[in-house]
């Protein structure tokens, strides 16, 4: 295929909640996972993965206690909207991508 992808990087809060919110909406598409879905965002050093840029979300969604600086990668919850930090070896998350070109 000529279509490949990154991980979601949300860059606004509106963005995020609208790409989580669709995802929620989509019949089926909650996976094994449940609600969580990986984003593309470095806990780190708060970056997206795929260019190293800053995330620049006004108003970061953490979840309360959030972010655990003990783990790097960050999930989005379907209904809350918000983020938590965890393992990046969860492998029962699931993932949302966004294709690029």
């Amino acid at each position: 295929s000529d279509t490949s992808g990154i991980v979601f990087e949300p860059t606004t809060l509106a963005i995020n909640d609208a790409v989580l919110q669709a995802a929620y909406d989509i019949p089926g598409l909650v996976g094994p996972g449940g609600v969580f879905y990986w984003i593309g965002v470095n806990n780190g050093n708060l970056t997206y993965h795929s260019n190293g840029n800053p995330v620049s979300i006004a108003s970061i969604p953490w979840k309360s206690g959030q972010p655990n600086s003990d783990y790097d990668c960050v999930f989005g919850h379907l209904v809350t909207k918000q983020w938590t930090s965890a393992a990046c070896d969860n492998s029962y998350m699931n993932t949302i991508c966004e294709m690029t070109s």
